[in-house]
């Protein structure tokens, strides 16, 4: 697994295609949930934004966020030890 810096030039086009979004929680379970605003804080989400656009905004939201490359396009975005997601580019 490798971590991806907060200033790569390929950070952009990561998250524009990232696709199969899963959400991992304590509130879910740690089961794979699909990205909406149903699988998230309704207060975080705003409905007139993509999940792509969420998990980016997720990811600068703080600097303890990671973004981790799993290899053959699987990334995981670690937001805490109790919520994560996965995602495919």
């Amino acid at each position: 697994m490798t971590t991806v810096r907060r200033n790569s030039p390929r950070l952009e086009g990561i998250f524009q295609n990232a696709h199969d979004i899963k959400a991992y929680s304590l509130d879910n379970g740690f089961i794979a949930r699909e990205v909406t605003g149903e699988c998230v804080d309704p207060s975080n989400w705003d409905n007139n934004i993509s999940p792509q656009e969420y998990l980016a905004k997720k990811f600068a939201q703080f600097n303890s966020n990671k973004l981790y490359q799993k290899g053959n396009g699987r990334y995981t975005l670690h937001i805490h030890s109790n919520l994560w997601y996965e995602f495919d580019n």
